[in-house]
């Protein structure tokens, strides 16, 4: 399968190295969508459920005991972390590509995601062998309803684990076209390293996973020295095996085509 990201200039100015493609992996609380890695939890645990759920949390306990119901209060918790995504812990990164076939067959895709990822068109389009990835992409689930739980049929606070998955990889119709897959990280992974500089999370893909790059129409009349230098040397890095591409605007239709290009 192959994949795109669409990013902004900056973001190859300090990502696009000799040795590969720093990607950003993003807490689902950073994401736009508010409604994105979220769900809804009902209905009335089993009694195993509640004991480990206040095990895994004893500071809950106390102030649950106050309140009055520790089922209740267990119940509410989780409905409220749920909707604000704070369940998910700081464990949890994604990074997100699109399936660059599946796009295509939405009409006007790609002036979404060169509008709204890549800066209006000074930005570029990077497109990545998923074979040749360290770790798999998994497809996004669209629907108009976001996913529920009836923790009446959940005995034990581990299974809540396949909930979580079914939301990181769920949102909403309205987001179809973008035909988007994500890397999940669901724990502490090694390939996933803290950018003390930028104060973001990334992991390197392999330069040989890049397979083309397509410049921006508004960035490549803005070119600079600097941006061609890059660019070459990723090319010249992977052994030539990566295609330079122009993005250009289509003035009759709604929609963008691409041209090769040489630096």
């Amino acid at each position: 399968m192959r994949v795109y990201q669409y990013v902004k200039a900056d973001v190859i100015h300090r990502a696009l190295t000799p040795e590969g493609f720093w990607v950003k992996a993003s807490h689902p609380c950073d994401f736009n969508d508010p409604f994105e890695c979220t769900g809804g939890v009902f209905g009335c645990p089993t009694c195993t459920f509640v004991e480990e759920f206040y095990a895994d949390r004893p500071d809950q306990l106390l102030v649950a005991s106050q309140y009055g119901d520790t089922t209740k209060y267990a119940v509410n918790w989780l409905w409220r972390a749920f909707r604000d995504r704070k369940f998910l812990g700081q464990a949890y990164k994604i990074s997100c590509f699109v399936n660059s076939h599946r796009a295509n067959q939405f009409a006007g895709s790609d002036i979404r995601m060169w509008t709204h990822y890549a800066d209006c068109g000074m930005g570029v389009r990077l497109e990545f062998d998923t074979e040749k990835m360290p770790f798999y992409p998994e497809v996004i689930r669209y629907t108009e309803e976001a996913p529920k739980l009836d923790l009446s049929m959940v005995h034990h606070i581990g299974e809540l684990d396949s909930f979580i998955d079914k939301c990181l990889v769920t949102k909403h119709k309205i987001w179809e076209p973008e035909q988007e897959v994500r890397v999940v990280f669901r724990g502490p992974n090694d390939a996933v390293h803290l950018d003390p500089e930028n104060k973001i999370y990334r992991w390197l893909l392999p330069l040989d996973s890049l397979v083309s790059i397509t410049i921006g129409e508004s960035l490549l009349k803005a070119m600079d020295g600097k941006m061609e230098q890059i660019l070459r040397c990723a090319i010249e890095e992977s052994n030539r095996h990566v295609a330079l591409y122009a993005a250009i605007r289509d003035y009759n239709v709604y929609g963008m085509s691409c041209r090769s290009i040489s630096l």
